[in-house]
């Protein structure tokens, strides 16, 4: 398939995995079997991924689920609500997070006008849960709780992350 047939998540995706590849990190995609199983049975039992990539940097493993909205603020599952980012998401990188793993959620917001992306670290994502007990999260709620911007750079088509450098 043409990254250009792609849906916008996941050409978000294909760019970003790129960057990485292109500075020289290692990175692995985790593939999601969960919904192509349950597609064939649904009384399958298939474990959910904690993550959509894994990149290992200077002796660090982050786990890196990305997620990229054209809106403003990207929607969080709580208390039996749906939403973008899935609650068993955050808690499994909660739970991955040590001392030399990282668990970061990698935000897209506003793909389609004045594009911004973000690392979350896990750590700041729960404590902004906690705090705000929100069911979204926006640009200024992701800097107030510890997210910084990915350097960006659009090319003719595909955009260009500066992973390594926003990897801590």
């Amino acid at each position: 398939m043409n990254v250009i047939e792609m849906n916008k998540g996941k050409s978000f995706e294909h760019d970003f995995r790129e960057s990485a590849v292109k500075q020289n990190l290692w990175i692995m995609r985790i593939n999601d079997t969960y919904y192509n199983a349950k597609e064939y049975d649904p009384k399958a039992f298939v474990p959910k991924q904690a993550c959509d990539y894994l990149i290992h940097k200077d002796g660090e493993l982050y786990l890196l689920e990305l997620k990229s909205t054209e809106k403003k603020y990207i929607t969080i599952e709580r208390d039996g609500t749906n939403g973008m980012i899935k609650q068993h998401q955050y808690e499994q990188l909660q739970k991955l997070n040590g001392e030399h793993e990282h668990g970061l959620l990698v935000l897209q917001f506003e793909r389609d006008v004045d594009q911004k992306t973000f690392f979350m670290p896990i750590d700041g994502f729960i404590n902004f849960l906690d705090a705000k007990g929100k069911k979204s999260i926006n640009v200024l709620d992701c800097v107030q709780y510890g997210g910084y911007q990915i350097p960006q750079m659009k090319a003719r088509v595909h955009w260009w992350y500066d992973v390594k450098k926003a990897l801590f």
